[in-house]
């Protein structure tokens, strides 16, 4: 006999024991026939209940919600079918096993149109023997092995300040600048004579070049200004320029105002020498990679997008972008406290770090964040500081 043959007999039983009740509950007492089996209806129901709960729990099906009873698998289904209820109730949307709002939903298939354009752009490159070349902020360049190869060297010198170049190599890599600045650049006939490395020409003009590798930290002094402004009447030049892959003192800077000088620190010398070495990429990838990388993050943040996602959207592993995700958080927690913070312009400790590569960074969140008008950012004698708008 089946399990729903023993529960309708059972049911049946009960209907006919509330009746019977109900009929001696009218024959001993008073009340009415009519009475007496509602009373004993209703007695069915008090005790009809427990009955029915012990007969499904019996069978090894589980109460789920009201009188409903199911199976283990039953019960995750319907539960899952109520969640998926509230959320659309909410107005979110499942996309890939995540639920998520409509405007994530464009975020991600925003990022995931980019992803398949990068993959398709990358076999294209390929294609052509070229070689991915990811500088020292993240940005890729495409180029022959050559090309790959000087991009690695001056990368490097920009990452250790030129470090591995002796001062003659340097010299060199200086006139190469001015090369492909447009200028015609004499070398030998001028060294070691009158204090002058360089002579560039273009037009009318001659320029006189002074060379200083020097470590950061160690700033040029006025005595240099005085030198190669004495000099420049030896090769008849009409303008001087000084270029250190340091800074210059304040009395440097005094000395040169108002004279026919240009003083080139480290922050305008990788600049020009981004902009005529670095940017004569063979291809590059053309997106707007830091909105991509802003929402990117900011999809990381909320686990609609994974790590490798991310990886491969910036072209880095996932380690990398573990530590881009860390930089992003820190840099906008720096820029967050500065801004709750009572003074108008605060030192910022940075350890480990190079300050300019720390102002860069503050730098393209600030941009992202909207916040020029609020924050600017200043390095002065290699110490980093935050300073309020007004």
């Amino acid at each position: 006999m089946s399990d729903k043959s023993d529960e309708y007999k059972i049911c049946g039983g009960i209907c006919l024991i509330a009746i019977l009740i109900g009929i001696i509950w009218w024959a001993f007492t008073t009340y009415p026939l009519l009475t007496s089996l509602i009373l004993g209806i209703i007695f069915l129901g008090v005790i009809s209940f427990p009955i029915y709960d012990y007969f499904q729990r019996h069978r090894g099906l589980i109460r789920y919600k009201g009188l409903k009873y199911g199976t283990p698998e039953q019960i995750e289904k319907w539960k899952q079918e109520e969640f998926e209820r509230e959320q659309i109730a909410k107005g979110l949307i499942k996309y890939k096993g995540k639920w998520i709002t409509p405007e994530d939903l464009h975020k991600l298939k925003e990022i995931s149109r980019v992803l398949k354009e990068r993959k398709e752009f990358e076999r294209k490159q390929k294609e052509r023997g070229l070689v991915k070349f990811i500088d020292r902020h993240g940005i890729e360049r495409w180029g022959t092995l050559k090309q790959v190869k000087e991009w690695k060297r001056i990368d490097l010198g920009l990452r250790n300040n030129f470090s591995d170049f002796s001062p003659r190599e340097f010299e060199c890599f200086i006139g190469e600048l001015f090369k492909r600045m447009g200028y015609l650049v004499e070398m030998e006939r001028y060294t070691k004579d009158f204090g002058i490395d360089l002579v560039a020409k273009k037009g009318n003009d001659i320029i006189v070049i002074q060379v200083k590798k020097w470590k950061k930290g160690h700033n040029i002094g006025p005595d240099v200004v005085r030198s190669v402004l004495g000099a420049m009447w030896k090769v008849r030049a009409n303008k001087a320029i000084i270029i250190t892959t340091s800074d210059f003192t304040v009395l440097a800077r005094e000395q040169a105002k108002g004279a026919p000088v240009e003083l080139w620190n480290c922050t305008i010398l990788e600049r020009l020498v981004e902009k005529y070495f670095l940017s004569q990429a063979s291809q590059k990838w053309h997106y707007d990679k830091e909105e991509i990388r802003r929402r990117a993050l900011e999809l990381l943040s909320q686990g609609s997008l994974t790590l490798k996602e991310l990886a491969e959207l910036l072209g880095i592993d996932e380690r990398s972008a573990f530590i881009a995700s860390l930089r992003e958080s820190k840099y906008d927690s720096i820029i967050d406290a500065f801004l709750v913070y009572g003074k108008d312009i605060v030192e910022v400790k940075v350890e480990g770090e190079d300050p300019n590569f720390v102002r860069m960074q503050l730098d393209k969140r600030i941009e992202v964040r909207g916040l020029r008008d609020k924050v600017k950012t200043s390095v002065v004698n290699n110490v980093l500081y935050l300073e309020k708008v007004r």
